[in-house]
C-alpha cells in the first residue's frame, strides 16, 4: 500500500521550513514511492475486529455454558441434599409417631392391669368382708 499524499502542499510544505526546492521534491517523491506493507485496509481492519468479537464472544458462551453446568449441578445437589433431609425428616417422624403410639399402648395396658388389679384386690376384700361378716354373726 502507498502512502496517498497532496505532493504539491507538502513539497510547499518543506520549503517552507527551510528545504531546498530540489530537495523537496526528492523527499516528496520518495515518501510517495514508500510502499508500507504492514499497513492493514479498512476491509482488513474491520475483519480483524469482526474475528476478535466472534472469538470473544465464543470465549463468552463457552464461560456462560461452564457457568449454567455448575449453577445446574449445584442445584441437583442442593435438591438431592434437600430430598434427604426431608426423607430423614419423615423417617424421624415416623419412628417418633410409632414411640408415641407404643407409650400409649404401654400406659392403656398399665391402666388395665392398675384397674384389673383394683378390681380383683376390690373382689378380694368384699369377699373378706363378706366371710368376716358371715363368721362374726354365727
Amino acid at each position: 500500500m502507498k502512502i496517498e499524499i497532496d505532493t504539491l502542499k507538502y513539497a510547499k510544505m518543506l520549503t517552507n521550513n527551510g528545504f531546498a526546492s530540489n530537495q523537496a521534491k526528492t523527499l516528496t517523491e520518495s515518501f510517495t514511492a514508500i510502499e508500507i506493507k504492514n499497513v492493514l485496509n479498512r476491509q482488513e481492519v474491520m475483519n480483524m475486529i469482526k474475528e476478535i468479537f466472534t472469538e470473544s464472544d465464543a470465549r463468552h458462551k463457552a464461560m456462560r455454558e461452564e457457568d449454567e453446568r455448575r449453577l445446574k449441578a449445584t442445584r441437583e445437589e442442593d435438591e438431592r441434599k434437600h430430598k434427604e433431609l426431608l426423607a430423614s425428616y419423615e423417617m424421624r417422624m415416623q419412628e417418633s409417631r410409632l414411640h408415641s403410639e407404643k407409650e400409649i399402648a404401654a400406659i392403656r395396658t398399665g391402666w388395665h392391669w392398675a384397674v384389673g388389679t383394683i378390681v380383683t384386690v376390690g373382689i378380694a376384700l368384699a369377699g373378706y368382708m363378706t366371710t368376716l361378716i358371715l363368721y362374726t354373726h354365727h
